[in-house]
């Protein structure tokens, strides 16, 4: 689910880590037939993540977070429902989101062979909603041409 823009209420990830932490049950770990807590267990948890990390090179390991408003995760939740009700299964805002980026993968050779006409758009600052909203626009245009030409 995407992380809502943030409102009144500042979260202290000091506070919020160790809320985690300490709802977590103690790690226990086997260790050649013997069971190891603590510090130990982290340390071997932490070798058996990285061998299985080399060992699948396309096990999911990078994540990448935004923040949308109230409107935008309503709007978001809409659409994945109606994927979802097409596919007639639970559909994720991580598979809806690789399925997207593969579409646009597939559509590389027209985003090259299209280039943006006109003059340079800078990026707005974060601050700056009107100016990021017109970007975004631009930007969803752009792409809208290129997928109609792939």
């Amino acid at each position: 689910m995407p992380k809502r823009a943030p409102t009144d209420e500042t979260i202290d990830p000091v506070r919020a880590r160790l809320a985690a932490a300490v709802s977590e049950p103690a790690p226990v770990v086997q260790n050649n037939g013997k069971a190891v807590g603590g510090a130990e267990a982290k340390q071997t948890k932490a070798q058996n993540s990285r061998s299985k990390k080399t060992a699948d090179p396309g096990a999911f390991r990078v994540g990448k977070k935004f923040l949308v408003t109230d409107d935008e995760a309503e709007r978001m939740e809409a659409t994945i429902g109606f994927i979802g009700d097409a596919f007639g299964s639970r559909v994720t805002y991580a598979q809806a989101s690789r399925a997207m980026w593969a579409l646009l993968a597939m559509a590389e050779e027209a985003l090259a062979a299209n280039p943006r006409r006109g003059e340079p758009l800078r990026r707005p600052s974060k601050g700056d909603a009107l100016g990021m909203a017109e970007y975004e626009a631009e930007l969803c245009d752009y792409l809208r041409a290129a997928l109609k030409r792939a």
